[in-house]
């Protein structure tokens, strides 16, 4: 697939991603800037993504742009702020440390469980729980139809509680 038939087909799911997370922290503009520099990361990395994978690395590139912009414009709007003020006010607790990175940890095993069911279960699952897609909006991206993406939803998610069980991660 050239690259031009790749931002016309994933431009408005890259989008829809970056604008999401964004939403509260920049303007349109600054979505449509996040979501050039997605495509701009993707094509220089093209030769070393499987085709299959396409849609699922765009949409964690896009994840992750987005949140790296959200937190440099929070970040921004927070020294704009607080000039004039105390910065030692700024600071956060160990308990927000701690409990973040506790997060950041079961998150972490979390998408290793999902990424160990296969595929297209876990693009299935990503896309439902992390990016907030509709069966048809999955069923369209996989090439299945909607009750399927609903019934292997289903499935997986059975299979991801009995993984969890017995890695003995609870939820």
């Amino acid at each position: 697939m050239e690259q031009r038939e790749i931002f016309d087909r994933y431009y408005n799911y890259v989008y829809a991603i970056v604008s999401r997370i964004l939403r509260e922290h920049g303007t349109a503009e600054d979505a449509e800037e996040c979501t050039a520099d997605v495509f701009l990361e993707v094509f220089r990395r093209l030769d070393t993504i499987r085709p299959e994978g396409l849609q699922a690395y765009l949409g964690t590139a896009a994840r992750n742009r987005a949140i790296d912009l959200a937190r440099t414009l929070t970040r921004h709007a927070r020294n704009t702020a607080s000039l004039g003020e105390e910065a030692a006010g700024d600071l956060p607790s160990g308990e927000d440390v701690e409990r973040d990175s506790e997060q950041a940890e079961t998150a972490r095993l979390l998408l290793a469980q999902i990424r160990a069911l296969g595929e297209p279960d876990a693009a299935i699952l990503i896309q439902k729980f992390y990016y907030d897609s509709t069966a048809e909006e999955i069923a369209s991206g996989l090439g299945m139809n909607a009750a399927a993406v609903r019934k292997r939803c289903s499935r997986a998610l059975k299979r991801l509680r009995e993984q969890l069980t017995a890695a003995g991660i609870g939820f």
